[in-house]
């Protein structure tokens, strides 16, 4: 409750400052004339832009704040002045009804407003007094601005409820309930797992924005993310005499500890904590069973609560040739990203945290073996990736600096150093310290060369350095004929890490990349005129031992699993302005679908990997854009790993029709027995183990697809998609299969001591397809109803032949309608029924077999703009309209289904931004 209450309390002191300043402000004399100099000023701008009615509006309000401001006076006179007279009745006489001038009714409609209405009391004077000292906050802190500039306030509040199944809730959020994850087998609700988003926020920005010299930005943040906790370390012994080492981490928005998987330091067990109830500071005594049967008596821990509300922080200065930025704490943005060719630092697929949020974890030497082993300290980004607020922005944080300078006129230097942070981690402890530094210089107009240095270093809890490497590159950009360039990049890295043990392992390796690249110059609609023309030829060779640091590629090597289908759906549409700006307002997302656009499809490039990628769009006539993409990858022995083609098209038939077609071939080694070909640990980059695989199996995928878009009318718009495909496993990004997965740990020598590695194998895999795999079919119809400007009709239905297709995209079998309707300027209502069709996730852990069910999902949603910047939301059910671009395991193109039944959840929410 204390929570809660510092936060109603936040909010509500600050409505009441601001109302209480305003009344004063109201009362005195001298800030009227302030006032009235300030509207007067704003109307002379919207004169200035011909903008009349503004202009009016702004100098009423300086003439109601200071009737004695002369220059209001005499320019509202002149609008007055310059206005259409009414016509008189001799002329309206001989104008006909239907022709009647538009000034005519519109003064009509002035004159029926100016007359008193029946049954109405005439407001009193004060009353009206009174309304004008309510200033709405978002109006106060912008007059506030107006006054302080440079300085500039900003922020927000919010406050929401819930009852959800029967209980009243407050504070419940948890942004990885969106994950499709292991929840959806063994969770509270499985299949059915979501966040309610229930909580209060206050956030102020305070900013000094000026073009050049000295820059400050702060984040406030008053959340449930701002009250953490955490136990002091408790060293608990298993009944073998195995000792595991225990500190839990708990946050407000739960109300619980975070599930951590924790290893142990004698036999390397693994022990799995769930979630932990926190009552009264403390945690229940219970017992855990390990991996490996080992019984573990945790006893009650006591956890210490911090706040911390402090987001971002940053002090900058501006010049025109030199930046500079301390940043003590901010968000994962301050990151540097580098622009040569293979992007040696930050690169990662969309929905990663930055890999400069990575944290170092130690090794363990498990002496308790027989034979003794051990196992490698690693990079990790686990708490990186679960740590997120409501939003879905990630709260493990940077702290460092940037300097941006050009000491010469065709000279460029970037430079970033900073450590990442933990919600539960000390300022003055640090376990990872990244950096990077790029170089760029231009010898000719058309020649230019660049290097770059990145390097981290790990640490273990007593500050002692246990890991490093350093990534040092050299690339060339050559433009040959306008528009083409040449580029070229080669770059080595080196490698040590447990060092401050007797296990240390080191590692070298280099990395080449060429590529002729054609520029691709696209329309305002983002596409592409006729006649344009693009591409790129790249041949690249990421040798197995370099280590990129602070590059990924691990999930940009392969198609995005939503760009392996065909979509119309506009991912930004633009329908009424109430629903739009409703949504923009309430769930401003850190991503859009164009920084996800990029990986749609893959690279192959990855470390071990020998790529050869040929990549090539352009527009032959007005109504026809082609892409082909082919990329043939062998590991850097020369094994064959993957051949993948793609061709699309869209072809502009008539103005009203619109066809696309995908033709896709994935074409892949043969199988090996007891070996998955797809799924891979993101760490190791080993396949997982699979003991339903065949020996000598084709687990090559092929699709073939076609759709029709026809606007029918100016109020109906038919989609009809039809798919031939066998892709069970890259188009669906192995969902559901790939849950059914554990970990088991494998040991092999190195040099003189005993390595051991973690494996992840597969179970249950009996429920699903295995190579050679069989083709389906896919059809999906939509219809787009717009009867009105204010109502829309969606209706959809989806039959796939893939029982296990689940709700990440609009390939689940499912008929649906979703209605919206703008009832008024500020008013909006919508709802809808989905009914589908779909194994049972939590119903398949130890069954023998797997049936197909029905499903209901019904919700209802209310939208009110209370005031410009305030939205009003209530809720019931889970809706559609979370923004896709926030939940990474779904479509940015919409059409995946938060939950397959109705989730018995009514939700009411207020936030504004001032």
């Amino acid at each position: 409750m204390r929570q809660r209450f510092f936060c109603i309390f936040g909010i509500s002191f600050l409505i009441l400052s601001l109302s209480c300043v305003l009344a004063f402000a109201q009362g005195t004399t001298q800030e009227n004339v302030k006032a009235g100099e300030f509207y007067a000023k704003e109307g002379a701008q919207y004169l200035e832009q011909d903008n009349m009615e503004k202009a009016e509006f702004s100098y009423k309000l300086a003439v109601m704040f200071d009737p004695n401001n002369k220059q209001a006076k005499e320019t509202l006179s002149k609008i007055e002045a310059a206005k259409p007279k009414v016509v008189r009745a001799p002329v309206i006489k001989e104008v006909q009804a239907e022709e009647e001038p538009e000034f005519v009714q519109t003064r009509k409609e002035a004159q029926e407003e100016a007359q008193p209405k029946k049954g109405v009391p005439k407001k009193s004077q004060a009353e009206e007094e009174g309304e004008q000292k309510l200033m709405p906050v978002g109006q106060f802190v912008k007059n506030i601005n107006e006054k302080i500039k440079p300085w500039q306030i900003s922020g927000e509040y919010r406050v929401s409820a819930a009852v959800q199944d029967g209980d009243f809730e407050w504070n419940k959020s948890n942004f990885d309930l969106w994950e499709r994850n292991w929840r959806m087998l063994y969770g509270e609700n499985k299949e059915n797992t979501y966040d309610p988003g229930v909580f209060d926020r206050l956030r102020v920005n305070v900013d000094r924005v000026q073009d050049t010299g000295w820059g400050m930005h702060s984040n406030i943040t008053v959340d449930p993310w701002s009250y953490v906790g955490k136990s002091k370390k408790v060293t608990v012994v298993g009944a073998w005499g195995d000792p595991v080492d225990i500190q839990l981490k708990w946050w407000s928005n739960t109300g619980k500890t975070i599930g951590e998987s924790l290893y142990t330091r004698s036999l390397g067990d693994r022990l799995v904590l769930p979630e932990l109830n926190v009552k009264d500071g403390k945690t229940a005594a219970f017992s855990k069973t390990s991996i490996w049967g080992d019984e573990f008596n945790i006893p009650e821990i006591e956890i210490e609560k911090t706040f911390m509300p402090l987001r971002e922080l940053w002090v900058d200065y501006n010049q025109e040739d030199f930046k500079f930025r301390v940043f003590p704490i901010a968000y994962q943005d301050q990151a540097y990203t580098s622009d040569d060719p293979l992007e040696l630092s930050n690169h990662h697929i969309y929905w990663e945290p930055s890999p400069w949020l990575d944290q170092w974890v130690p090794g363990i030497n498990n002496k308790g073996a027989s034979p003794t082993d051990f196992t490698q300290g690693r990079w990790s980004y686990d708490l990186a990736y679960y740590t997120r607020d409501g939003d879905g922005t990630r709260l493990n944080s940077l702290r460092g600096a940037s300097v941006d300078f050009k000491p010469f006129e065709t000279t460029e230097v970037n430079a970033t150093i900073a450590s990442p942070k933990s919600l539960w981690q000390g300022y003055d402890s640090f376990d990872s310290l990244p950096g990077a530094i790029r170089v760029k210089q231009g010898l000719t107009d058309y020649i230019k060369v660049g290097g770059i240095y990145t390097f981290r270093h790990g640490f273990t809890p007593k500050t002692q350095n246990d890991s490093q490497n350093h990534v040092f590159g050299a690339d060339l950009d050559y433009e040959f004929f306008p528009e083409v360039h040449l580029k070229t990049e080669i770059a080595t890295s080196m490698s040590k890490q447990d060092m401050t043990t007797d296990f240390e392992t080191k590692k070298r390796g280099n990395v080449y990349q060429a590529s002729i690249k054609k520029d691709i110059i696209r329309n305002r609609e983002g596409g592409l005129d006729k006649g344009v023309y693009g591409g790129e030829l790249t041949l690249t060779r990421m040798e197995d031992d370099f280590d990129p640091g602070l590059a990924n590629y691990r999930f940009t090597r392969s198609d995005a699993f939503w760009g392996r289908h065909i979509f119309f759906d506009n991912p930004n549409p633009k329908k009424s302005v109430i629903r739009q700006e409703f949504y923009e307002g309430l769930y401003k997302p850190s991503l859009t679908y164009f920084d996800m656009l990029p990986t749609k499809i893959g690279t192959g490039i990855d470390t071990g990997r020998d790529v050869v990628r040929f990549n090539a769009e352009f527009s032959p006539t007005d109504n026809l854009e082609m892409l082909f993409d082919v990329r043939n990858v062998h590991n850097t022995n020369g094994k064959y790993i993957e051949t993948v083609a793609r061709n699309e098209n869209t072809i502009t038939i008539t103005p009203k029709l619109t066809a696309k077609t995908i033709l896709m071939y994935t074409d892949l080694p043969k199988t090996h027995a007891g070996v998955d070909p797809f799924l891979v640990d993101s760490a190791t980059d080993l396949p997982y183990l699979n003991a339903s695989m065949e020996n000598g199996k084709d687990p090559s995928l092929g699709t073939a697809s076609l759709g029709l878009q026809y606007d029918a009318t100016k109020w109906l718009t038919l989609v009809g998609i039809y798919e031939y495909t066998n892709d069970r496993e890259m188009a669906t990004g192995s969902y559901p299969r790939g849950l059914f997965s554990e970990f088991t740990s494998t040991t092999s020598p190195y040099e003189n001591f005993i390595l051991r590695s973690p494996r992840l194998f597969l179970y249950d895999q009996g429920f699903f397809a295995n190579p050679s795999y069989n083709y389906f079919n896919i059809v999906r119809l939509k219809a787009y109803l717009m009867p009105t400007d204010k109502l829309d009709i969606k209706l959809e239905y989806t039959f796939n032949d893939n029982k296990f297709a689940g709700g990440i995209d609009d390939n689940i079998n499912h008929a649906s309608i979703t209605i919206d309707y703008d009832a008024t300027k500020n008013l909006s209502v919508g709802g809808g029924y989905i009914y589908s069709r779909s194994v049972d996730l939590g119903q398949l852990a130890g069954e023998t077999v797997s049936s197909v069910n029905d499903h209901h999902d019904f919700f209802a949603e209310l939208r009110y703009k209370l005031r410009e910047t305030g939205r009003l939301l209530c809720q019931y059910g889970v809706s559609t309209r979370i923004t896709p671009d926030t939940l990474v395991s779904s479509s940015p193109y919409g059409g995946f289904q938060p939950t397959l039944d109705t989730a018995h959840i009514v939700k009411v929410l207020y936030t504004e931004k001032f």
